[in-house]
Formats: C-alpha cells, sequence, structure tokens
C-alpha cells in the first residue's frame, strides 16, 4: 500500500503539464509527502523484523519452559542419574538452538536485504524526485521564455490600445478639417465674373494655408505621441525583459543558484554577537563592510554584473589580510601590525586638531607593511593606495600653513618648531619599534598637543589651536579633511583586524567568495538564454513602430502636400482668371490713355521741330534778299530750296505718322481683346473661334523726338500707308529716297566720328578697372540683345497672319495643347463636354518630380517551418555543397593538366 501511494505520488509528479504549471512549493511538498511515505515504509520493515524476533524470542521462552519442566519431571521420576538428564537436556537445547540460531541468520539477512531494499527505494525515489525537480526547473524555464514570446507578439505591443485611441482622435480631427476645407472650397465655387478677385482669391489661398498649418502642425503632434508611445513600450518591453531575468534566476534550470542567504545568515550572526562588539568597534570599518556584504548578498541585483562585482570586490578586500599575523610572525615582525593598530586607536579617539601628527606616523607604518615579503598583493595595493592617501592629506595641511605662514611668520615660528620636533619624535619612535624584533611589548608615542599651549599657557580643557592655521584665524580646527581621515583609519583597521577573525567564519568568508563565483556562472548562462530569446523580438518590435511611424509620417505628410498643392493649383487657377480680368480691364484703359498721349506728342513735337524749321527757312530768305553777288545769290537760293523741300518732307512725315497712330489704336484693342480671348481659351482649355486670329504682341510706338531731321515710320506703317492710296505715293518715296541718302550720310559721318572717338578712348579704356569694364560689356550685351528682340519682332510682323481655324485642325490641335492617347486636353476637353465639368478646372500641368506613393504597412508574418521543411533545406544545401566542391576539384584536376 505504501508503494502504491508513493507510484501515485510519483505518477502525478511525473505529469509535464501539471508540472510546469505549479510553483516550487508543490515540488517540495511532493517531496515531503514521499519521505513521509517512505519513513512509514522503514517502520513497516523495521516492525516485521521486530515480529520475527518477537516470534523467536517467543518460542525460545516457550521451548526453554517445556525443557525445564522436562528436567524437573526426570529428575523426579530418577530414573537417570542427573547428569544423564543434563546431557539429555543438553542434546535437546543443542537441537532447539540450532533451530533458533538458524531462523535468527535468516531473520538477520531477510532483514538485512529489505533494509537494503528499502534505503535502495528511497535513494531512488530521491533520485526520481531531482530529476523531477530539474525537470520542473526546465519547464519553468521553458514556459517563462514561451510567456515572454506570446506577450511580445501579443496586441499590448503589436496594436497596443493607446496607439489605437491616438490614432482614433487624429482621425477625427481629420475628419473636421475636411470639412472646414470643403466649405473653404464652396466659399471659392460660388465666385463669378462679377466678384471674382484677385484679393478674395488670395484670401481664400490663406485659408487654404491655414487649414494646411493645422495640418501639418496635427501630423507633428501625431508623430511626437508616436514617438513617446514608442519609448513607453520599448521601456516596458526592456522591464519585461528584467522580470523574465528574474524569473530565470528563480528556476536556476541552466545553472543551480548559491544560497547567498545562508552566508548571509552566517555573517550577520557574527556581526550581532554581543561576544564580538568590543572587537568589531576597534576593527575599524569591519563591521560596516560586513553589514554591506550581508546586505550586498541579499540584493536582488546580484543578477547584474555591476553588483556582483562589487559584492566579489567587498569580500576580497576584506579577506586579503586574513593571513597576516602568520605572515609576520613567521618574519618576526608581529609588532608592526601591533603598532599600526596602536596608532589607529589614537587616531580614532583623536580630535580633529591632534589628528594632523599621527598622520605621518600612520603613513609610514602603512607604507612598512605594504614592504612586507609574502603578504597579498591584493594587501599591499590596498596598504600603499592608503599610504597616498595619508600623504595627499598632509601635502594639502601643509600647503595650507605655507599659505598661512606669511601672514604669521614671526608669531608662528615657534608654532612650525614645535611642530616639526613633534612630528621627528613620531617619527623615531615608529622606526625604533620596526628595527626590534617583536618579542617586546611596543610603548605607546607620546601624545602631540597644539605648539600654541605653550606660548598661551591655556587650560587642557580649553580649546587648542591648529599647527597649520595662523594666529589671524582665530581659535579654528587645522584646515584638513576630516572625512577622509576617518575613512582612511577604517579601513586600514579592517585590513588589519581581518586576521583576526575565527577560522570557521574565514572558512564562511571564502564560501561565499567560491559561491559568487557559481553566481557569476548562472549569470553569465542567463545572459546569454535572455540574449539570444529576447533580443530579437525585441528589435523588431521596435522595428515595427518605428516603420509604422515613418510609413504613417509619409503617408499623412505625402496627402497634406497633394491636398495643399491641389488646393494651391486650383487658387492659382482661379488667381490666373481674376488676373487675367484685372490686366484686360486695366489694358483697355492704358491702350486708351496711350493713344491720347501720343497724338498730342507726336503734334508738339512736330509744332516745335517745324517751328526750328520755319526760321532756318526765314533766315535762308533773309540772306537771299541780302546776297552780295550772284554766285552767293544761287547759293541761298539753293540752300532755301532744299529747306523747303524739307518742309514739306516732314509735313509729309508728320501726316503719315499721325495717321499710322491714329490707326494702330483700333488694331492695338482689337490685338488686346484676341489676346484676351485666347488668354481665357488657354485657361480653359477651349479652342478659340474658329475665325479669330492670333494675337500678336502689343505694338509698341516710338516716340518721335523734337529733332530737325525726324526718321521715317518703320516697314508696316510704310506699307500701311502705301495701301491707303492717298496720292502722294511718288513724293514720299522721293521723300523717303533722299531722306534714306542723307541718313547714310549721317551715319557714315557718325561711324567715323565714333571711330576716331574709340581710337582716342584706347588709352583711357586701360586706365578703367575692372568694374568699369564689366558695366561697359553688360551695357553692349544688353544693347545686342534689345537688337535681336528687335528683328525678332520686326520678322513675326512681316509673317502673314494666322487664325484660330488651324487649331481645329486635328494635328494642330494635338500640337498646341497637350492630349493624352484619348484626345484630351490637359486644360480642358474639345470632343466630350460630358468630362467638361469635371477637367475644366483642373490647373495645369506642372512638372514636377513624381512622388513616391507610400507603400502599406508591412505586416510581420512568422513563419514555423516543420521538420520535413528543415530537413528538404538541409539536404538541398548539402547537395550545392557537395557539387561546388566537385566543381572546384575538377576545376583543380584540369589545372594541373594544363
Amino acid at each position: 500500500a505504501t508503494d502504491a501511494a508513493v507510484q501515485a505520488l510519483f505518477d502525478e509528479l511525473n505529469r509535464d503539464e501539471v508540472l510546469e504549471m505549479k510553483p516550487h512549493e508543490y515540488v517540495a511538498e511532493m517531496w515531503e509527502s514521499v519521505s513521509a511515505l517512505l519513513d512509514r515504509r522503514t517502520s513497516e520493515v523495521m516492525g516485521f523484523g521486530a515480529n520475527l524476533e518477537g516470534f523467536e524470542r517467543t518460542r525460545s521462552a516457550t521451548l526453554a519452559a517445556y525443557l525445564r519442566e522436562m528436567v524437573d519431571t526426570m529428575a523426579t521420576i530418577a530414573l537417570k542419574l542427573p547428569q544423564e538428564i543434563e546431557r539429555v537436556a543438553e542434546v535437546e537445547a543443542f537441537e532447539l538452538n540450532s533451530v533458533i540460531t538458524g531462523n535468527r541468520r535468516a531473520h538477520a539477512e531477510l532483514m538485512a536485504r529489505m533494509e537494503k531494499e528499502d534505503i535502495m527505494e528511497k535513494v531512488k525515489h530521491r533520485a526520481d524526485w531531482e530529476k523531477r525537480l530539474a525537470d520542473w526547473r526546465q519547464l519553468r524555464h521553458d514556459r517563462a521564455i514561451r510567456e515572454f514570446h506570446a506577450d511580445i507578439t501579443a496586441d499590448n505591443f503589436m496594436n497596443p490600445p493607446d496607439r489605437v485611441v491616438v490614432f482614433g482622435a487624429f482621425k477625427e480631427e481629420q475628419k473636421a478639417r475636411h470639412s472646414a476645407r470643403c466649405g473653404v472650397l464652396a466659399k471659392l465655387g460660388a465666385l463669378d465674373d462679377s466678384t471674382l478677385a484677385s484679393d478674395l482669391i488670395d484670401n481664400v489661398r490663406a485659408e487654404f494655408k491655414a487649414l494646411n498649418a493645422e495640418e501639418l502642425k496635427a501630423i507633428k503632434a501625431l508623430y511626437e505621441a508616436l514617438t513617446g508611445l514608442k519609448h513607453a513600450k520599448q521601456d516596458e518591453a526592456e522591464r519585461r525583459r528584467e522580470a523574465l531575468r528574474h524569473e530565470l534566476h528563480r528556476y536556476g534550470a541552466l545553472h543551480l543558484e548559491p544560497d547567498s542567504e545562508m552566508y548571509a545568515a552566517k555573517i550577520e550572526e557574527v556581526v550581532k554577537d554581543p561576544q564580538l562588539e568590543e572587537f568589531l568597534r576597534k576593527s575599524g570599518g569591519l563591521k560596516a563592510e560586513l553589514v554591506k556584504i550581508t546586505k550586498q548578498l541579499r540584493d536582488p541585483n546580484m543578477i547584474y554584473a555591476k553588483f556582483l562585482d562589487a559584492s566579489v570586490k567587498s569580500l576580497t578586500v576584506v579577506q586579503c589580510g586574513r593571513d597576516l599575523e602568520e605572515v609576520l610572525e613567521k618574519q618576526g615582525k608581529s609588532s608592526l601590525r601591533k603598532t599600526a593598530q596602536d596608532t589607529l586607536e589614537r587616531l580614532r579617539k583623536a580630535t580633529k586638531s591632534e589628528c594632523l601628527p599621527i598622520l605621518p606616523l600612520l603613513k609610514q607604518q602603512c607604507t612598512a607593511l605594504a614592504l612586507v615579503n609574502d603578504i597579498d598583493q591584493l594587501l599591499k595595493k590596498e596598504l600603499a593606495l592608503a599610504a597616498d592617501g595619508l600623504q595627499e592629506l598632509i601635502q594639502t595641511a601643509e600647503y595650507a600653513a605655507e599659505g598661512s605662514g606669511g601672514q604669521t611668520r614671526g608669531s608662528g615660528a615657534r608654532t612650525a618648531n614645535t611642530q616639526a620636533s613633534d612630528l621627528a619624535a613620531a617619527t623615531n619612535t615608529f622606526n625604533g619599534q620596526a628595527g626590534g624584533t617583536g618579542a617586546g611589548t611596543a610603548s605607546h608615542p607620546p601624545s602631540s598637543k597644539a605648539p600654541s599651549e605653550a606660548a598661551s599657557k591655556r587650560s587642557s580643557r580649553s580649546r587648542k589651536r591648529s599647527v597649520s592655521v595662523a594666529p589671524s584665524k582665530g581659535w579654528e580646527e587645522p584646515e584638513i579633511d576630516m572625512l577622509a581621515v576617518r575613512t582612511i583609519q577604517k579601513h586600514v583597521g579592517m585590513l588589519l583586524a581581518s586576521c583576526d577573525l575565527s577560522d570557521e567564519f574565514k572558512e564562511v568568508l571564502a564560501e561565499a567568495l567560491v559561491g559568487l563565483g557559481e553566481k557569476r556562472v548562472c549569470n553569465e548562462r542567463i545572459d546569454q538564454a535572455v540574449f539570444d530569446e529576447v533580443t530579437e523580438p525585441i528589435k523588431q518590435r521596435a522595428f515595427e513602430q518605428e516603420s509604422l511611424i515613418d510609413w504613417a509620417e509619409q503617408s499623412l505628410s505625402s496627402q497634406s502636400v497633394a491636398l495643399n498643392s491641389g488646393a494651391e493649383k486650383l487658387c492659382s487657377f482661379y488667381h490666373g482668371i481674376a488676373v487675367i480680368l484685372e490686366k484686360h480691364r486695366e489694358k483697355e484703359l492704358q491702350i486708351d490713355d496711350d493713344a491720347a498721349e501720343t497724338m498730342f506728342n507726336l503734334k508738339e513735337d512736330f509744332r516745335l521741330a517745324n517751328d526750328v524749321r520755319e526760321a532756318d527757312e526765314a533766315h535762308a530768305l533773309d540772306r537771299l534778299r541780302h546776297a552780295a553777288d550772284e554766285k552767293e545769290l544761287e547759293e541761298n537760293f539753293a540752300k532755301a530750296l532744299k529747306l523747303l523741300d524739307l518742309i514739306e518732307s516732314e509735313y509729309r512725315v508728320y501726316h503719315t505718322t499721325a495717321t499710322h497712330a491714329a490707326m494702330t489704336h483700333p488694331v492695338i484693342t482689337e490685338d488686346e481683346h484676341r489676346h484676351f480671348t485666347f488668354m481665357l481659351c488657354s485657361r480653359f482649355g477651349l479652342v478659340p473661334p474658329k475665325d479669330m486670329p492670333f494675337p500678336t504682341e502689343p505694338l509698341e510706338v516710338k516716340k518721335i523726338s523734337a529733332e530737325k531731321t525726324v526718321g521715317l515710320p518703320d516697314a508696316q506703317a510704310a506699307q500701311e500707308g502705301k495701301e491707303d492710296g492717298d496720292g502722294q505715293a511718288s513724293e514720299e518715296k522721293g521723300a523717303e529716297e533722299e531722306k534714306k541718302a542723307d541718313s547714310e550720310e549721317a551715319k557714315a559721318t557718325t561711324e567715323a566720328e565714333e571711330k576716331k572717338e574709340g581710337e582716342g578712348d584706347e588709352a583711357e579704356d586701360e586706365e578703367l578697372d575692372e568694374e568699369a569694364k564689366a558695366a561697359k560689356l553688360a551695357a553692349e550685351a544688353e544693347k545686342k540683345r534689345k537688337e535681336e528682340e528687335e528683328a525678332e519682332t520686326a520678322a513675326k510682323a512681316a509673317q502673314e497672319p494666322r487664325t484660330a481655324k488651324e487649331l481645329w485642325e486635328a494635328d494642330e490641335v494635338e500640337a498646341e495643347f497637350q492630349t493624352d492617347a484619348g484626345r484630351h486636353y490637359t486644360f480642358g476637353i474639345k470632343i466630350m463636354p460630358s468630362n467638361m465639368v469635371s477637367e475644366i478646372l483642373a490647373p495645369p500641368v506642372v512638372e514636377e518630380e513624381e512622388e513616391v506613393i507610400p507603400q502599406p504597412f508591412p505586416l510581420p508574418v512568422r513563419t514555423v517551418k516543420t521538420e520535413e521543411e528543415l530537413a528538404a533545406e538541409e539536404e538541398e544545401r548539402l547537395a550545392a555543397e557537395a557539387a561546388r566542391l566537385e566543381e572546384e576539384e575538377k576545376a583543380k584536376k584540369a589545372k594541373k593538366a594544363k
């Protein structure tokens, strides 16, 4: 029954699906139950042995009673002598003893086998339980990792609820902005030709810009909110990782955790021992260090290398001086440690003013101990560091004394001498003790008093001056860092007192240090397991969040740019129509004003020039009347005739020019009308009426200066004057030829003068600075450009006028207006009026860089391959590797053959 109960417990314990859900207490309780059953089984075995022993004892007692009764009966009968009766009884007793002995031997063998079997059962069940304990550790280890992967792939990290809320709020705000944008579009669509104005369009554009700025601000806020959620989820994932690390350390499946609590309890027991209170009080910082080690051993952060290294360092420093007394005794230098401890005790009890003379002595003692051979290297290092710290404190105090000694050189001479004598006496005392064999007891060095006490003869209870403070500072303490002094004093005291600890406690510290080594191995293995299992999923979640944020930001930014660009282009379209209307109205007014001003200027210029010519003619006639001889008369007469011809010619030129200017006004007005029509049609994507000519550039009427010689109008004006048929063509032609000859002569004269002036100016040009030369070159280039533009304008004017009928030809329409394969115009539609409403307001196509439309957010797909697929992939890889090796071998053989 007991074995069946034990087996039933193990049957339950052997179920992995149950075991991985149970805590460690369940496994411990199962062993307690099994152990109780095994103890009961042992009791049953021992009870069975006791029963067998009782049976034999009862049989022996019964047969002994019967045998005594037989002897008594035979003695009463007296048939045989007592000796014979005794022999008969001995025979019977021997046979009885033989049987009892055989039975006891059999019983002993049976009990030995049963006890052995019982022990083997206990060992077997203990081994089974320990195996199941190890299985429990591994099962819980695997379960913890599975739960981590389940958590890291759940909606809490894949699609956090907070992020869903943020996206929902942004969507609602987006709907509100869309409604506002539709309202602005409705306001824009309500405009007509009477209300369309560029300033209204600018206001609508400002509203669109404000909505776009609000959109960008919302996108930025969304980006910041998503970034904050990303960082929060990263922190949460890291906390989940550390929770997994703590949990795996609790199970210890990869390496058993040392019992740090046991070591901490033993150390705490020593620290709280009242019998060691005096020892710990005099041993510097030993007690504080042991308390610190106890806290470190119980710190849950020992799973991190930083805290583990600190604990190992503390334990190592405490144990570095465990063999110091033994080493010093072998070398006959025990007095070094005792003297140093005495100095430390003096320093512990000393006031601030009494510390400074003790520091050089303690520094020398630490140096002497550090120079002892065969002591621990770490102890040497710690003592040397303590000596360096003391030397730094001494130098700091000396510097402070030197800084204040200049002001009290006269009164401080005795102070300096007294300090030097005290330090010399202390040094001699330490040297005398260190030079001995250590057999005698070292005497305490004389206590140092402040030198100012003898000078002022104050009471010993009064406060003493420091040896390093000038009298001008009053009754102040010396400038010394007492915190550093106490730290060094406690540390050195701990190093020197650690060898006085009991051997059992030293073993506890050594075992604790070994346990920390095991802890380090455990930390390394679990850290590697956590790194292998956790790093990639956390990186994947972070990458997904960053990708989502970037995708959302790019998509929303692209959408915002598209909306703003569409609104901007629509406003630009409306603004362009408004500007065309406004410019057309302004242009009509400007054309009328320019025409009136031109006619007035031509009249005034001709009047002023004609007055000059009439005066010249009157002067010539006066000279003709007063001619002295016939030759002078002929010359003056010819000159008067020439001037009369010139006056007649200028009258004819003025008439032609004024007529041309008057006829130009309706032409320019009509051209502006055609220009306005073509601009509107171009904006709306329409083809103008067939009979409407193409617009030309606005005609620029040249202002005629009030010179004596007025140039002829341009070729177009002359041609139009010829077509008028006023009967004066021949006279105008003669005047034109004469004027042309005069112009050529004047031009030749002007070129000669310019050439001469150019030759004279060569020397001056060399002296011009670079800026003047550049300005001159720019002016020449501008002049050349204007001449080219005038030539191009004249060439265009000479072409035959074109009409919009050409645009109605298929090829011309496609050439003038951009169309697609379906003959849809960029600015409108000619053949399919049903689509005109949707495309009439389309903005002009601008060659821009193609916008990259963000792809939908890629959702990670977790694929788990089966064992067959993995095996097939491995076979393919091996086959490919074998083929590659075979090809390389063939290539090598071919190379060798060559």
